[in-house]
C-alpha cells in the first residue's frame, strides 16, 4: 500500500492541472522527475498544453482579420491552401474613407492613426459579421472577399450587406 500510494502521489497533481486547463487555463506545467510512465504522462500532459496554447495564439491573431469559422477550419485541417491557385467564384469588396487625403492632411499624426484604428476595427467586425475575409489594408482601403476560404452561395448577397451597413 505504501508503495502504491507513492507511485500514483503525482496523479492528483496531474488532475487539478487538467481542470485547471479544461477552465482555460494555458500556463499550467506539470513537472514530475520521475522517467516511469507517470513521467511520460507528465511530458505528454504538458505537450498538449502547448499545443493548445499554440493554437490559441494562431486563433487570437488571425481571428482579428478572418472569422472564426475559417481560423477553426485551418486549425482542424478541414481548410488547405493550395500551391497554384484555385479558380472559385467570389466577391470583392472594396472600401475607403471619402475625402481621406483631405482630412489627414489637417490632422495630427497620432490622430490620423487613432481615426484609422477605430475604423479598421469597425469594419473588419461587420466583414467578418458578413462571412467576409479581409485580403488587405491599403492606406485608408480595406480589400475584403466574400466566398472564399469559405465557399459560400449567397457571397454576392453579404457582400453588398457588408458594404450597407459599413456605411
Amino acid at each position: 500500500i505504501f508503495i502504491v500510494g507513492w507511485m500514483l502521489r503525482p496523479l492528483p497533481v496531474l488532475a487539478q492541472a487538467a481542470l485547471a486547463v479544461g477552465k482555460g487555463r494555458l500556463d499550467i506545467k506539470v513537472d514530475f522527475k520521475m522517467k516511469d510512465e507517470i513521467g511520460q504522462l507528465a511530458q505528454t500532459f504538458n505537450q498538449m498544453v502547448n499545443g493548445l496554447r499554440e493554437k490559441e495564439i494562431i486563433r487570437d491573431t488571425f481571428g482579428r482579420y478572418v472569422s472564426k469559422e475559417v481560423v477553426d477550419g485551418f486549425l482542424n485541417g478541414k481548410m488547405s491552401l493550395e500551391l497554384g491557385g484555385e479558380l472559385k467564384e467570389m466577391s470583392i469588396l472594396m472600401s475607403d474613407i471619402r475625402d481621406f487625403t483631405q482630412l489627414s492632411e489637417k490632422l495630427p499624426p497620432q490622430q490620423v492613426v487613432r481615426l484609422l484604428n477605430r475604423y479598421f476595427t469597425e469594419m473588419v467586425q461587420v466583414i467578418g459579421t458578413y462571412g467576409g475575409t479581409v485580403d488587405k489594408f491599403i492606406g485608408d482601403a480595406i480589400l475584403a472577399v466574400f466566398g472564399w476560404p469559405m465557399p459560400r452561395q449567397d457571397h454576392a448577397k453579404q457582400a453588398v450587406a457588408a458594404a450597407l451597413d459599413m456605411k
